[in-house]
């Protein structure tokens, strides 16, 4: 499952992120919120999906 995946990314040393439909029906999983290894972008639109990948690729590529 997901949590898999998660553990994987994070044996390889791989940035992760997690898209998270900002809802006050459901609330985001405690295993995935309290993980300081992810970086969580809350989105309510499309537009702010692509502006938070935008800047969360930027930043990867100044590290390299």
């Amino acid at each position: 499952g997901v949590g898999y995946e998660i553990r994987e990314a994070e044996r390889e040393g791989k940035d992760t992120i997690c898209l998270y439909r900002n809802s006050s029906e459901k609330q985001i999983s405690a295993m995935i919120s309290g993980n300081n290894n992810l970086k969580i972008i809350k989105y309510n639109s499309l537009e702010n999906v692509i502006k938070n990948l935008d800047s969360f690729f930027s930043n990867l590529e100044t590290r390299f």
